[in-house]
């Protein structure tokens, strides 16, 4: 059987098994109803989420999300999770074939393995969320550009290649998604004084962000420039102190997230920097751009405000490269610590597989919708007056709008309220509202809890409103 196909085998094993059990969780539901939207208006520029316009990121994870539904017939979790999980497959084959240009295929599946059972990796495999896509936009292009940068005699193509891979990414959540590719590249260039390289690279950058760029001239309207700088920058007041507490916990957690692997990589990488002049044309070996690919972008987020682990995730393919190389040296040394990092690996696959199936999965969010559904009359508009709850709107077979309480004030004035059970208190406070429906749900510390109300006219039976409210 084909090497490459063990790492599918790998990759369907680990990840299909219950991938589309859990409910929509953490950012899942958001995505879910902005594709949602572009199926019911057929607006796929400019995306709306509850009658809200979302112009944060650009709409690529939304747009594979909708295709994912009209492919399985269903916007329901596969079509959630499916471009992610096709993503872990991309990445994984793309480990696979660059460790295999430089070790044998005992080593480059063992890279594969290291990938997949990266704890970064675990903890964002089987989510609808645009960090996976990203990943394996950033380092598919890393590995195609390398590989056909090597052919002689070098030209445009790897260049070419990369931005084109590059732009899929970028067109999910936008030029943070070529930071760890222009940023390595750009390092590799200075190491080897080849500035003839800078403007292939600018021409590689260009053709990525070519698709935001069109996309935000496309939807940009006024006060639009401000939401982009704040998404990228994330302004607040600066304090010293949390600003130390926070890039503290980014390098533990980034670090945490990618062992053991990251233990076995660093003699690598460290190789790397002792390799990173060239002193002959040839091979371009892959330590030294490995350990610019990884350690370029990650010194930028120790220091950027505001960084956390997730956006080190692009790093771990390359990790994964790196512990497979070194893996190779002890083989052939025939070192004692290869029994034990086979035993990891086989525990770790093991885990992967059985442990998903024993844990308890909660429907908190389709029991939470159904008793929405229940209490309010079919055809009926509901509005949500708080952040949040995407995940439980998600599962509402009814029309949701997103207001604020002061836009519903203003506008609408009466109608079916939803808002989390904390913010009841505040909403009371500037709206008359009869409780209709209350939902505990506990999700640890924190209250997830909803309510569903209605204002006073409109819970009395003020029949014009009423038909008023629901035809919005």
């Amino acid at each position: 059987m084909p090497a490459w196909l063990w790492v599918v085998l790998m990759w369907a094993a680990m990840h299909l098994p219950f991938a589309a059990v859990p409910e929509a969780r953490s950012e899942e539901g958001r995505r879910g109803m902005m594709a949602r939207a572009m199926l019911e208006d057929g607006n796929w520029i400019d995306i709306t989420i509850c009658g809200e316009r979302y112009i944060k990121k650009p709409p690529m994870l939304p747009w594979l999300i909708a295709l994912s539904a009209r492919a399985v017939d269903s916007l329901n979790e596969w079509a959630l999770r499916l471009p992610t999980l096709l993503s872990m497959l991309a990445a994984g084959l793309a480990v696979f074939a660059y460790t295999r240009r430089y070790l044998p295929d005992r080593s480059a599946l063992f890279a594969a393995a290291a990938f997949y059972l990266t704890p970064l990796v675990v903890e964002k495999a089987r989510i609808g969320e645009t960090d996976p896509l990203v990943m394996a936009c950033s380092f598919g292009a890393f590995a195609a550009w390398h590989a056909l940068l090597d052919r002689r005699p070098p030209g445009i193509g790897a260049w070419l290649a990369a931005g084109i891979i590059l732009a899929v990414g970028a067109m999910a959540k936008g030029p943070p998604a070529i930071m760890f590719f222009v940023l390595g590249v750009l390092v590799w260039i200075v190491w080897q004084r080849q500035y003839s390289h800078l403007p292939k690279l600018l021409l590689t950058a260009a053709i990525a962000l070519a698709g935001p760029f069109a996309w935000a001239a496309a939807v940009q309207a006024p006060g639009d420039a401000n939401v982009w700088q704040r998404e990228m920058f994330q302004r607040a007041a600066f304090r010293f102190g949390p600003y130390l507490a926070n890039q503290a916990k980014f390098a533990a957690a980034a670090a945490g997230g990618c062992l053991p692997w990251l233990i076995m990589a660093a003699p690598v990488l460290l190789a790397g920097w002792r390799k990173r002049q060239l002193h002959q044309p040839g091979t371009t070996p892959p330590e030294p751009l490995l350990l610019a690919y990884v350690g370029a972008a990650t010194l930028l987020l120790l220091v950027f405000p505001g960084a956390q682990a997730r956006y080190a995730l692009p790093a771990a393919p390359a990790l994964a490269v790196a512990a497979a190389l070194r893996f190779q040296q002890l083989s052939t040394r025939r070192s004692k610590a290869i029994p034990l990092i086979a035993a990891v690996v086989a525990l770790g696959i093991a885990a992967r597989i059985v442990v998903p199936a024993v844990l308890p999965y909660p429907h908190h969010n389709r029991s939470a919708a159904r008793q929405v559904e229940q209490a309010v009359s079919p055809g009926e508009t509901i509005y949500k007056l708080t952040p949040g709850l995407m995940n439980v709107a998600f599962y509402i077979n009814r029309l949701v709008i997103q207001l604020s309480p002061e836009e519903f004030g203003s506008t609408v004035g009466e109608g079916t309220i939803l808002l989390y059970e904390r913010d009841k208190e505040q909403v009371a406070r500037q709206l008359k509202l009869e409780m209709v429906l209350h939902v505990p749900i506990e999700d640890g510390r924190k209250n997830r809890g909803l309510v569903l109300g209605q204002t006073a006219d409109f819970f009395n039976g003020n029949a014009e409103s009423r038909h008023r409210t629901s035809g919005l």
